[in-house]
């Protein structure tokens, strides 16, 4: 009976719980291992939660030097382009408007076209390909998934 109402909740819920635990998973990993002085940490003064991160970061740091860097550098960009697709393509999913469209085009434009800008100088940060690549993986498994949840969601 369990099993059947997580399947159940799965199959409404699941592009939403998905999209939750990607963007979720992306900021810890920024929480846990990446340097302070990037703009998340900013973020989390501003709301009190800068000394609890830096009480759970005391202990987590020691794993720093067995994490491959991709996972800390790369997969938050890929977390949050997954996110970013497929929330916006689960959410149109019974629009007929032409404005969905325009939501649509801002998938790649996020995701891929960050890492081009910074790549062109036109925006500060460092261009990195491990970042285009999994940015561009992130979007086409959210649209995917995105899709296969607007599927499920019909029946």
């Amino acid at each position: 009976m369990i099993l059947l109402s997580c399947k159940n909740l799965m199959k409404k819920q699941g592009a939403y719980l998905l999209t939750i635990l990607a963007v979720f998973t992306g900021g810890m990993i920024y929480v846990l291992w990446r340097q302070d002085t990037v703009r998340f940490f900013g973020w989390l003064d501003a709301i009190g939660l800068y000394p609890p991160a830096e009480t759970i970061r005391a202990y987590t740091l020691l794993l720093y030097p067995v994490i491959p860097e991709w996972i800390i550098y790369s997969l938050p960009n890929g977390l949050w382009a997954l996110a970013y697709a497929l929330i916006i393509v689960y959410l149109w999913r019974n629009s007929n408007s032409v404005i969905k469209y325009f939501w649509y085009a801002t998938i790649p434009m996020l995701g891929i076209g960050w890492e081009m800008l910074q790549y062109f100088g036109l925006i500060t940060g460092i261009f990195c390909y491990n970042d285009l690549l999994l940015s561009c993986a992130g979007v086409g498994l959210g649209t995917i998934l995105g899709l296969k949840y607007n599927r499920e969601a019909v029946k």
